[in-house]
């Protein structure tokens, strides 16, 4: 009876499959930003698509302008694309941009890039 509950134990324990981390919750990979074309833009001007190069980019990254998500594209994973509006480049100044790569379950915050300064002269 002993021996018939040890291994009553054991196929339970080993044939469930046991632990097994690939649950969906790992940490989301920190992205960078190596480059952004064009780094500048004239005040007053037009809709533009904002190329970002770098690594480590997710196929549901997000690129920020001034803190605001814009419309993303993904083209690789060292390569996303942002459409930015007439109004987002309306006034002079410089605007900070950032990629966030969105985490899953504990890691649901998700990890931002550097941060790339883009002048409106």
């Amino acid at each position: 009876m002993k021996l018939l509950s040890v291994l009553l134990l054991m196929t339970l324990s080993f044939g469930c499959g046991g632990y097994s981390s690939g649950s969906g919750m790992q940490p989301a990979s920190t992205p960078n930003i190596s480059a952004i074309l064009p780094d500048s833009a004239i005040a007053g001007g037009g809709d533009f698509v904002l190329m970002v190069n770098g690594t480590g980019f997710a196929s549901n990254s997000v690129v920020y302008w001034n803190s605001a998500s814009v419309s993303t594209s993904y083209v690789s994973v060292q390569q996303l694309t942002a459409k930015i509006l007439a109004a987002d480049i309306a006034t002079s100044g410089t605007v900070s941009v950032y990629v966030k790569n969105p985490g899953t379950g504990i890691y649901a915050t998700g990890l931002n890039s550097n941060s790339v300064d883009f002048s409106i002269n």
